[in-house]
């Protein structure tokens, strides 16, 4: 009976190992799939884009058990989350970031752009800052 007992306790644990080392693979050492570089809104370059171990482990959450997660946040947040607000929350990050791309950065304007390097071998004038006396 002590053997059965010792035999179905191990292999749940070899399982439960086994389960754990895939999933944190999969969360940390994979490479971001094409669907989850256009959801973070990466270039196709870039393996590991942030964002990316966020999206999978609320991915994971929402898979997993969804109603669980989203009380457990509520409840680590002090009640300033419903349980509703929680699970929105977390479908959202599971699906891709919340808020809109920014728009490309505008060009910076004439006056505030760097002078044009001078030749310093050809200036006239002076080349140290000298201190007034007076």
């Amino acid at each position: 009976m002590r053997l059965t007992f010792r035999l179905l306790f191990h292999s749940y644990r070899g399982i439960m190992m086994g389960v754990a080392v895939m999933l944190v693979g999969w969360v940390g050492f994979t490479p971001a799939t094409p669907q989850e570089r256009t959801a973070l809104r990466t270039p196709s370059t870039e393996t590991r884009p942030d964002g990316l171990v966020t999206m999978r482990i609320a991915r994971a959450l929402v898979y997993i058990a969804p109603k669980r997660a989203a009380e457990m946040l509520s409840a680590s947040s002090g009640g300033r989350l419903s349980v509703r607000v929680a699970e929105t929350a977390l479908r959202e990050m599971a699906e891709g970031p919340v808020l809109p791309t920014q728009p490309a950065a505008a060009p910076p304007p004439e006056e505030m752009t760097a002078p044009e390097p001078q030749d310093l071998r050809n200036s006239t004038g002076a080349k140290f800052v000298t201190v007034d006396k007076g």
